[in-house]
């Protein structure tokens, strides 16, 4: 059974009822109208699904169509240009070629991080007062139980002795551990340099220390502590042998008369 639009029957109705109840007049109008509407007979026009369904179709491509050439694809700030500067902005100078060279070349290194630090900009001083700073650096991150005179006097030890470089090597790691790999490696290739400095700065402050012993004029103070002397058993049954004889001495001297007076 085919399907008729409401709006196009409503359109073949109207005219047909106006027009058959047009010569009636008076209280019977509405009468006959409505009579009319029921009872004539009208054509129906045929339509065919198919269509209405192309049609439809064709309508909803039409406008996809139109949508998509109103939507723009462009993203948000791709039409802007920018271009980072290469130079600082200052006034460039006869005067100050040099320097604007330089600060150009600082100003590229800041922008690229690769802006020198104080570390790099000075040179490394192999020697104990270097030494000394690692270790409190790797003390305090690594939480050692060592102090820093002691794990410096370690690592001093170790570098100091004829072992092989995998042997110090490996002394080095027992210490430090695997996290100080990076300290290794610089001890390592720094172990002939930092040897040398560290006794050319040991000899150099046992010479001073000698040198102002010899020309101070203050009197000797005594050195206090615990003094004892180290003996072996021969010497101990030796003296213990003399104490015996002293007494026996004064004895036979206390017994002789005249003697004893001499004593006395």
């Amino acid at each position: 059974m085919s399907s008729i639009p409401f709006s196009s029957l409503l359109h073949q109705l109207l005219p047909s009822s106006n027009a058959i109840g047009g010569t009636k007049k008076g209280k019977g109008k509405s009468k006959a109208g409505s009579q009319n509407f029921f009872t004539g007979a009208y054509p129906i026009q045929q339509i065919d699904p198919e269509e209405s369904i192309d049609a439809f179709c064709k309508l909803v491509e039409s406008v996809k169509s139109e949508a998509k050439d109103t939507i723009t694809t462009s993203t948000y700030g791709n039409d802007i240009e920018f271009c980072l500067p290469t130079y600082p902005f200052y006034e460039e100078s006869e005067e100050s070629d040099e320097n604007s060279q330089d600060e150009a070349t600082l100003y590229s290194s800041y922008l690229h991080d690769d802006f020198p630090t104080e570390e790099d900009s000075q040179e490394k001083i192999y020697d104990r007062n270097w030494l000394l700073k690692q270790c409190r650096n790797h003390i305090i991150q690594h939480n050692v139980e060592f102090t820093e005179q002691q794990l410096c006097t370690d690592l001093f030890t170790i570098l100091r002795s004829e072992e092989t470089d995998d042997s110090i090597q490996q002394a080095l790691v027992d210490i430090l551990g695997y996290e100080g790999i990076d300290l290794i490696m610089d001890l390592i290739s720094n172990r002939t340099t930092l040897v040398s400095n560290i006794m050319k700065m040991s000899n150099y402050t046992g010479q001073k220390a000698k040198a102002s012993l010899g020309h101070s004029n203050e009197p000797k103070r005594p050195v206090y502590g615990t003094q004892f002397t180290v003996q072996s058993e021969a010497e101990i049954k030796e003296m213990k042998q003399m104490r015996k004889d002293q007494k026996k001495a004064l004895k036979a001297l206390q017994k002789a008369p005249g003697k004893s007076n001499l004593i006395n």
